[in-house]
């Protein structure tokens, strides 16, 4: 029950179930959430198919579910918060974005933007990459709509951005300080805002080196940690630093590559460490932690 922690003796914490298995009792595809004006504040699981809302009250969650999703095991959620509408975004590649509001049932985002995997909030737009529209996927580019107006597409400042200069998939898009950060298989682009008619110009900033896994990076004082395809980095928006020298050999040849994209990070915030799960040979969802 004790961590030995840099030559300091603390206190271990535990884990509990927190509010039991999720109504379809599937596996839970995303955490997110929504933090209002008036203070209050939600945590929102996302399975398969329902989305729940946690009731600090009761210990349990709620079902804030309309329509149920359709993704498979790998079709994960991406999350935003539009701070000044106060709502929560909800997309996962496969079914119509939603939003969320605080209360009542989650519903689609209005303005019929195309379906999309990964989504963020750059004050005051909303982001979203990876895209199908009318069918066909676009996995270079990333759009935004009005300002201020999340359920806006075709108006206004509403734009959209080919990032075609290097032809991977876009892996998810991130805020990194002011900054729009894209990740692509085998690349990095930096999006800002700009006082223009283009409203956001996006830049490549690195080639060849890449997001190995959509949901492998995590935020921590103005940088980002991400896996790369044989190596772990930082990236500040400016500098792009690797960290994994004294255990890329370890790590990157014992990775299953045909389950990768179950491979994920978190910021551990009382620890002060980065956490990822990673996929290795033999299982096919993470069973080891590297900090």
């Amino acid at each position: 029950n004790m961590r030995f922690y840099r030559n300091e003796m603390r206190k271990r914490p535990g884990k509990a179930v927190l509010g039991g298995i999720v109504a379809d009792s599937t596996q839970i595809m995303g955490l997110g959430k929504l933090e209002l004006n008036t203070g209050n504040k939600f945590l929102v699981r996302a399975s398969k198919a329902k989305l729940e809302k946690y009731n600090t009250s009761t210990g349990a969650w709620n079902s804030i579910s309309n329509t149920a999703f359709t993704g498979g095991d790998e079709d994960f959620f991406s999350f935003a918060t539009v701070t000044e509408d106060g709502l929560l975004i909800i997309t996962n590649g496969f079914d119509s974005i939603r939003k969320w509001a605080g209360s009542g049932n989650n519903a689609v985002l209005g303005g019929s933007p195309p379906l999309a995997k990964y989504c963020t909030y750059l004050s005051p737009y909303l982001l979203i990459a990876h895209l199908t529209e009318s069918g066909d996927i676009n996995p270079w580019k990333v759009r935004w709509p009005d300002t201020n107006n999340p359920e806006n597409w075709t108006t206004g400042n509403a734009g959209e951005v080919l990032l075609s200069d290097e032809p991977s998939p876009i892996q998810n898009i991130a805020k990194l300080n002011e900054f729009a950060a894209v990740y692509k298989k085998e690349s990095l682009y930096l999006g800002r805002k700009v006082d223009t008619s283009d409203i956001f110009i996006f830049e490549t900033i690195k080639t060849g080196i890449g997001l190995s896994s959509p949901r492998a990076f995590a935020e921590a004082e103005g940088q980002h940690y991400f896996m790369g395809a044989n190596d772990f980095y930082t990236w500040n928006g400016i500098r792009i630093e690797s960290i994994g020298a004294s255990l890329r050999e370890e790590v990157f040849f014992r990775i299953d590559r045909g389950y990768i994209n179950r491979c994920f990070a978190l910021h551990i915030q009382e620890l002060t460490e980065i956490w990822f799960f990673v996929v290795v040979s033999g299982y096919s969802w993470p069973t080891e932690v590297w900090k």
